[in-house]
């Protein structure tokens, strides 16, 4: 009966929702239950807080000492319950940034709270993972995915509308990069270290000493 178009899919707020629980209340009633709410002028029904969220926009961006590069919306994605929320991390910020690998990172104990975790996708293992993490006080989950074309239906999918209780609402940042993204920064990363340490070093003519420091350049 309640699967029935009648009740137009029964979604909190709506007039399906209002003529399912008329419904309920009637045939409750009617096979001679007795309500529990102790409330004479609500015999059947009791508040309870809802909130509905929407995804709006985010962005991730990756950075590596001057250099910071925000990720192309095709290759990242970023989601909170929140109204608005900022996650930085890395060296100078306080907040460290650990690799789980496949891992849910229960076996790091505390190194987690308050850190940004990267994790690598396994599909069907993903949202316990992350709500493990979560668990464990991470303070965001940023979740690498094969390609492009995941992070598009990973966005497909968290863009809709979601309903939960206000009191199981979470304080939670997640993150989606592809592999591609990801890689490209690690290598942008890696040349700017190298470069770095070019300039710390002073190349002589062969033959010349420095420091008592030889030094010959092919």
């Amino acid at each position: 009966m309640l699967a029935s178009d009648e009740f137009a899919g029964r979604k909190p707020g709506t007039p399906g929702e209002t003529a399912t629980l008329d419904y309920l209340e009637k045939r409750m009633g009617e096979v001679g239950l007795v309500s529990g709410t102790n409330d004479p002028g609500s015999y059947w029904r009791m508040p309870v807080d809802l909130v509905s969220v929407t995804p709006l926009t985010g962005s991730l961006t990756l950075e590596q000492g001057r250099k910071r590069v925000t990720v192309p919306e095709s290759d990242a994605a970023v989601f909170t319950p929140r109204r608005r929320a900022l996650a930085t991390s890395g060296p100078g910020t306080g907040v460290p940034v650990v690799f789980v690998g496949f891992g849910d990172g229960s076996v790091l104990g505390d190194r987690l709270a308050g850190a940004v975790v990267v994790m690598l996708a396994d599909p069907g293992r993903d949202i316990a993972r992350r709500d493990a993490l979560f668990a464990q006080r991470a303070t965001a989950v940023v979740t690498v995915l094969p390609d492009a074309a995941a992070v598009a239906a990973m966005r497909s999918r968290s863009q809709r509308e979601s309903l939960m209780l206000a009191s199981e609402e979470q304080d939670t940042l997640a993150a989606y990069v592809s592999n591609a993204a990801l890689a490209d920064m690690m290598r942008r990363a890696a040349l700017g270290a190298v470069e770095s340490r070019s300039q710390r070093t002073r190349l002589l003519p062969a033959g010349a000493e420095s420091g008592g420091q030889h030094r010959s350049v092919c």
